[in-house]
Formats: C-alpha cells, structure tokens, sequence
C-alpha cells in the first residue's frame, strides 16, 4: 500500500525507503522537528475534535495540553540539529497562539473530521491517508494539511491533490 509520507521518503532518500519500508528496521530516535509537527497536528486535533463535541478551548487549555503532549513525548533519544529542545518547544507554542489568532473561537466553518482516515486507488495503485482536518464552509468542502516546519508550495506538493482525490473517492462511498 501506498501513501504520500512513503513516496516523500523515496524521493528524498531511496535507501532510507529501503529500511524502514522494506527492509523493516524500526529506529527509537526521532528527530525534534518531528516531534514539534506531531505534537502541534495532536494540539489542533485536540481543539477540533472539541469543538465538533459543543467544547471551545482556551488558548490556555490548548498551550497546557501541547506543553504535556511536549513532555510525554519528548525523550533523550531526540536528535536536535541545532539549537536547544526549548526553542523547538518555543515555536510550537508560538504556532498555537497564531493559529488562536487567525481562528478563534472557530466558528469560521462546520468541522466534519479530524484525522480522517482514507483508502483510495490511483490507477491500479491502493494508497491510505489521513486528512488532519475535514470542514464545510457552505456547500465548500475544506481539506485542511497542517504545515509547521517549512514553507508550503501548493503547486509542488502532491499530498494536498492525493488527499483530494481520496476524499472524492470516499466521499462516492
């Protein structure tokens, strides 16, 4: 089976494909850069899955839980590229008061999911996905990717148009 993250891996480094993917060889490392986009994507999972339940979190209650899931996750084995762990730690919690910023109380659309799960065909090629978040904007339905490592070029990515043609898919179902 296929998926954007195993063609991402492919092309930046075939070899490191071969083990993980192939091969199967299971690392306890993790690089910090990792660990900030996944505990941001488990924040903002957090703030909508609340959301859809009648909840608004508080900015607050937000930084709590990304600063817990921070601490819960993070470990000696984490590789740092430069800096220290707390400027990583900083930036994620600067991510969360931007988006608090641009979004809250987040009303500006209906969210349908969180972290929704696809499989889908291209071609004859079975792939699976997860959507971070799925939401409607009157008859617009928004597929939303979140980014905290880089600048984001929608024109050259693939995961965004991958993601799109297995909503579609799923959405005929």
């Amino acid at each position: 089976m296929y998926s954007y993250s195993k063609i991402q891996t492919f092309i930046s480094c075939p070899l490191k494909y071969r083990l993980k993917y192939i091969s199967g060889i299971k690392t306890d490392k993790q690089f910090v850069e990792h660990l900030l986009g996944k505990v941001v994507h488990k924040t903002l999972e957090n703030v909508y899955a609340e959301k859809m339940r009648g909840n608004t979190k508080t900015l607050q209650q937000s930084l709590a839980f990304y600063e817990n899931n921070w601490q819960s996750n993070y470990t000696p084995n984490t590789i740092i590229s430069e800096g220290k762990a707390s400027d990583y730690l900083e930036k994620g919690v600067k991510c969360i008061e931007y988006y608090y910023e641009k979004h809250f109380p987040f009303e500006e659309d209906e969210t349908l999911a969180v972290e929704k799960k696809l499989f889908f065909k291209v071609k004859d090629r079975q792939f699976i996905g997860f959507i971070d978040r799925v939401s409607k904007n009157g008859e617009t339905t928004i597929i939303h990717d979140y980014k905290t490592g880089y600048e984001y070029d929608t024109k050259e990515d693939l995961q965004l148009p991958l993601y799109q043609i297995g909503f579609t898919q799923d959405s005929k179902q």
